[in-house]
């Protein structure tokens, strides 16, 4: 894990950004933010955070199966805290428990994770921006040129060594995101959909 970590680290070192946007908010930031992203992108997290949000140590939400221990060992190796569960399993407690982190960490949820479908919004992220009353940073991140791997279920993008990838963000409090939702008729999760694209 260390080694495949090393090689990763040297990959996203050749990784350029462009901001542009609201993701430019991050330098407003004074408190922990819920950072959301699909599942597909999450290759771009680490690195984002390193660049913008270095106020705040960052947790991430991993599912409890053997795959996410893995990907857990991963996770420290980058300095990331985890939390696990997901949506399907210890899905309270991890609300909870994502919620009393954020008072020190700001935290990043893949709401389309750990297994899809692929761009649908489950409802956890939004009880515990509800619940913590901490804003939620939606990230869409665009790459210049990256491989999909086709057999993944979400088909998992990596950009590809000295691409650019190009970030729009828009930061907003769940009762901003409920009522923008209410006016347009829609549920705040299919709003949330909206607004990360595709």
């Amino acid at each position: 894990i260390f080694l495949v970590c090393l090689v990763i680290k040297l990959w996203q070192s050749t990784i350029r950004f462009k901001v542009r946007g609201g993701a430019g908010l991050f330098k407003d930031i004074h408190s922990p933010i819920i950072v959301v992203i699909w599942h597909n992108r999450i290759f771009t997290t680490p690195m984002l955070m390193r660049r913008y949000h270095k106020k705040f140590p960052l947790a991430g939400l991993i599912s409890p199966s053997k795959d996410g221990a893995i990907l857990a060992e991963m996770f420290k190796n980058f300095g990331v805290q985890t939390v696990r569960g997901s949506s399907d399993r210890r899905g309270l407690a991890s609300i909870l428990e994502l919620v009393r982190v954020l008072k020190s960490a700001s935290i990043c949820i893949t709401p389309d994770g750990p297994r899809g479908p692929m761009y649908k919004i489950k409802k956890g992220v939004l009880k515990v921006a509800e619940l913590s009353g901490q804003p939620i940073m939606a990230i869409r991140a665009t790459y210049s040129s990256y491989i999909t791997l086709k057999p993944a279920w979400d088909k998992f993008m990596l950009p590809l060594p000295f691409s650019t990838i190009t970030l729009d963000g828009e930061k907003f409090t769940f009762e901003e995101l409920a009522k923008d939702a209410q006016s347009r008729g829609i549920t705040p999760e299919r709003r949330l959909e909206q607004i990360l694209g595709d």
